[in-house]
């Protein structure tokens, strides 16, 4: 009686949030001389329908910290995100005030997004969203080069077309495809518009366990002030070189 009872009279869900995952860690960096913490944090409800990750990178200070903090909306057609982040670097650079000499430099970027996801079918959809993104250099060593530091903002919106109908192997995908289409856009600071797209499809060769990929990945930017790709068009490939990419983002 009591059991049917339960079963007949619906109860409106209730969100109720509790943490997934919580990881911590200190340490001692001895090139730096200082200390460091990392914590990842990720909430959620039952059903899934909202999500809250944060997580910290401390370094010293707040300042010279990572940090991130997103939420998503899951319940409805459309899928929300929302994100606001602070990623932080220090290098030694050479400054304006003493050409040749090497100075502390602090960069860092920072900002707020926010991106609408629209399934159109099971294997396809479109991706829009916005960004703000702050981007601020500051010579450590010398705080009164102000021929060194910069500080410069982006509003930068983004279109994005997303096809995949790759099926899971024991390792990582081994039968489909995956492809994505993305248009990134700025009117104001520095101008450019940029196409990227990165297609790769999966060829089985041994039942889940083994397969083939082929993969084309490529960009194209223009504008007054086109952005800059690393040698094989893909971060980490080829010619990844970041020291000697010379931080063009940064001047």
């Amino acid at each position: 009686m009591l059991f049917r009872s339960a079963l007949s009279d619906p109860r409106t869900y209730k969100t109720k949030i509790t943490n997934d995952l919580v990881y911590g860690g200190v340490g001692y960096n001895s090139l730096w001389n200082n200390g460091q913490s990392t914590i990842e944090m990720l909430f959620s409800d039952l059903m899934g329908n909202h999500v809250i990750y944060a997580s910290l990178q401390l370094w010293s200070d707040l300042r010279n910290s990572n940090i991130t903090l997103q939420y998503e909306c899951l319940p409805h057609i459309i899928d929300y995100s929302f994100r606001a982040f602070h990623r932080s670097f220090i290098d030694y650079m050479e400054g304006s005030s003493y050409p040749g000499n090497l100075d502390l430099f602090s960069l860092r970027t920072y900002g707020l997004s926010t991106l609408c996801k629209y399934a159109t079918s099971k294997f396809q959809r479109w991706e829009f969203g916005c960004a703000w993104i702050g981007v601020d250099k500051a010579n450590e060593t010398t705080p009164t080069d102000e021929g060194s530091n910069r500080r410069l903002n982006f509003l930068v919106p983004e279109a994005r077309f997303v096809f995949d109908n790759s099926q899971m192997g024991f390792f990582a995908p081994y039968k489909g495809m995956r492809m994505f289409v993305d248009a990134k856009a700025s009117a104001f600071t520095k101008r450019f518009f940029t196409v990227t797209t990165d297609v790769r499809q999966y060829l089985p060769l041994w039942k889940q366990y083994y397969g083939l990929v082929v993969r084309f990945a490529g960009g194209t930017s223009v504008g007054p002030d086109p952005r800059n790709f690393f040698v094989g068009g893909v971060d980490n490939w080829i010619g990844r070189g970041f020291f000697g990419y010379g931080y063009s983002l940064f001047r």
